[in-house]
């Protein structure tokens, strides 16, 4: 079974400017860590009438293992309570069962984990002071530790987790709508439109009213036509219904008034 290529691309480099250090049971936050290493000490041994190489066989450790802990001196409130703990609980020869030092990724996952054991604070070590620079007043913290371990599966670990919590943002989960309603069907005589509902009983379904054409193309354009209103027929003149007559009355002359007669002279004036 051939092995898998793995390319450069899908490998993803670990940062080093993302770590927590856990000294004991509190975290501390620090700026730089150094001396992270994990090795023993061997011996040579030269063996007669062999000059190519020489034996290395290993011997019991005569040198501390140190490890050094910078951070810079922080005048906040915040600061200033931290450094206040720190300088109670990390006083010179205090003793510590662990120091935890986690690299993190670029999510705050941790992929590397690296546990010193029994180590103690050997000395607190701070930088010179100068008025000619403006450099950050730091402090050195050094300990003295019995050994370096590497926990392993830490990386495999978190890196599932991670894989994890991707493969779940890319899955698509039912929505939580409730179902659309459906109106139960209707019996199969029974037209919305064009008929009566069932219990209003009638002998026919009423007719389809007829359906107007569309105008279409230039006939849009046109007025409508303008039809003259239609006079009503005019009504005969008639008495009212409680005068007796036997027939109705014909349409009166028209008046004319009367002629002028002028007034004769008296005989006596002659």
């Amino acid at each position: 079974m051939p092995l898998p290529m793995f390319s450069y691309q899908s490998s993803k480099p670990v940062p080093s400017h993302n770590f927590v250090v856990i000294i004991g049971v509190m975290p501390i936050p620090f700026s730089k860590v150094s001396s992270i290493e994990i090795s023993i000490e061997t011996e040579a041994l030269m063996e007669g009438g062999e000059n190519r190489f020489v034996h290395s066989l290993s011997k019991p450790a005569t040198t501390e293992k140190t490890l050094v802990l910078e951070r810079g001196v922080d005048s906040g409130l915040l600061g200033a309570v931290l450094s206040t703990v720190a300088t109670t609980t990390l006083r010179v020869g205090a003793v510590f069962s662990f120091i935890v030092i986690s690299v993190l990724d670029q999510w705050g996952l941790p992929k590397k984990m690296y546990a010193a054991t029994d180590a103690i604070l050997k000395k607190r070590h701070f930088s010179e002071l100068s008025a000619m620079s403006g450099e950050v007043f730091v402090e050195s913290l050094e300990f003295v530790y019995k050994d370096m371990t590497e926990i392993p599966g830490v990386n495999i670990l978190f890196s599932g987790i991670e894989a994890a919590k991707a493969a779940s943002s890319k899955m698509e989960f039912p929505s939580l709508k409730p179902p659309a309603y459906k109106a139960p069907p209707l019996p199969v005589d029974y037209d919305r439109k064009f008929t009566k509902p069932l219990s209003i009983p009638s002998k026919r379904p009423l007719q389809k009213p007829p359906v107007k054409p569309t105008p279409t193309g230039l006939s849009l354009l046109k007025p409508p036509a303008l039809k003259a209103p239609v006079k009503p027929p005019p009504k005969p003149f008639t008495l009212p219904l409680d005068t007796p007559a036997k027939r109705p009355l014909q349409n009166p002359p028209p008046l004319k008034p009367p002629a002028y007669n002028a007034p004769a002279k008296p005989s006596g004036d002659e």
